[in-house]
């Protein structure tokens, strides 16, 4: 992300940046998924959240949906039909459950896949502070999802201090 809301592109044949002139919806790239068969990236901006997709071979770049809230990390399944992606990453995630979101890149629209943080909180004393990396295994059946956590009445920064790995 450049200019606070453009993309550049890097020639590793060349060692060059290109400033590239798009515009992402919302503000800057925050993150993105890795390039699906048909060229289109999915991403999300921070500022106004937003999921949209960019094809790099034509420069174009289409907002799709308002994303559920500051997006660190999203993958694209093996289908090419969905990406994940949890919301609210730093800290805050807790505050909607820690929702681990699947967005249907054919119809827009969102499902929640699974709650996470009651039951850790519950169970295991854990306040889910948000994510910072999120992967699917080859199938795109199990999801691993790195996530920041605050161990309650002993960690002092809200939502970080012990992480954790959740297998969904």
């Amino acid at each position: 992300s450049v200019n606070t809301n453009g993309l550049a592109k890097y020639d590793i044949s060349t060692n060059s940046v290109t400033v590239l002139g798009v515009t992402l919806p919302g503000g800057f790239l925050r993150a993105s998924t890795r390039q699906a068969s048909n060229g289109w990236i999915y991403g999300a901006t921070e500022g106004v959240q937003t999921i949209f997709r960019f094809n790099p071979s034509t420069n174009t770049v289409e907002s799709l949906a308002k994303a559920w809230g500051y997006t660190t990390s999203m993958v694209l399944d093996p289908t090419e039909r969905y990406v994940y992606y949890i919301p609210d990453a730093h800290g805050a995630s807790w505050q909607k459950g820690a929702p681990v979101l699947q967005f249907d890149v054919q119809t827009n629209q969102h499902k929640v896949i699974a709650f996470l943080n009651n039951l850790y909180e519950k169970k295991y004393g854990y306040r889910v502070g948000g994510s910072y990396a999120i992967d699917l295994d080859s199938s795109g059946k199990t999801l691993f999802i790195n996530m920041n956590t605050k161990k309650l009445g002993v960690d002092t920064v809200n939502g970080f201090g012990s992480p954790a790995v959740f297998v969904v």
